[in-house]
């Protein structure tokens, strides 16, 4: 009996490390995005307080729902309020997504940066990173 309960915990043994070295190490591919992401206003202009309006080319393989964070990048960094959600799978797709641009972000000019966070397992996270074209913001009373 004793001889068994060892082969088996060895068996358990190799099959744990199996699995956590494959959730750990296997490539996983969620979704690949064209860049730059396609600004979509009129002349790449965007006024504070109002939305921005980008189209997002991707493919994607799996359907997974992401944690997506955006930020504007100018010379400091503006954090957009974080969405949750899944994007159809398919290839060559297109998306166009709106963002407000918040009231007190200065004038100049931005990037949007885009990054998806997708759980594949218990302990993996998938980042995909994309960044959008240079784009202007100007205050309101610019227009």
């Amino acid at each position: 009996m004793t001889k068994c309960m060892k082969y088996l915990s060895l068996l358990l043994l190799i099959g744990l490390y199996s699995l956590v070295t494959y959730w750990l190490w296997w490539p996983y591919t969620i979704m690949e995005i064209q860049q730059p992401i396609k600004v979509s206003n009129p002349d790449r202009v965007a006024y504070a307080g109002e939305d921005f309006v980008y189209e997002l080319h991707y493919s994607k393989t799996t359907s997974l729902s992401a944690s997506v964070s955006k930020n504007l990048i100018n010379d400091y960094i503006i954090t957009l309020t974080p969405v949750s959600g899944n994007l159809p799978t398919g290839e060559n797709l297109t998306k166009k997504i709106s963002v407000n641009i918040p009231g007190y972000a200065c004038p100049g000019k931005y990037r949007l940066r885009w990054v998806a966070h997708y759980k594949v397992n218990p302990l993996r996270i998938i980042q995909v990173e994309a960044w959008s074209e240079e784009f202007t913001v100007l205050r309101r009373d610019q227009k």
